[in-house]
């Protein structure tokens, strides 16, 4: 059968706020969390099976 279809990726964590502008610049925003990832596909279903062909016909004899 065919493969299964991969998991889609995850996404990446949104980027902190910057922090506020003052007289002095705030401290950065910390990185937010990074994506799970995605999970697998499933594995493909198998082929069926051919079935099986018929018996030719018996030569006559001479």
């Amino acid at each position: 059968g065919e493969p299964g279809v991969p998991g889609v990726r995850g996404m990446n964590g949104v980027d902190g706020v910057d922090g506020l502008t003052g007289p002095v610049a705030g401290p950065q925003g910390a990185s937010g969390p990074r994506g799970l990832p995605g999970a697998m596909g499933p594995p493909g279903y198998e082929g069926s099976r051919g079935e099986r062909g018929a018996e030719g016909p018996q030569g006559k004899k001479g």
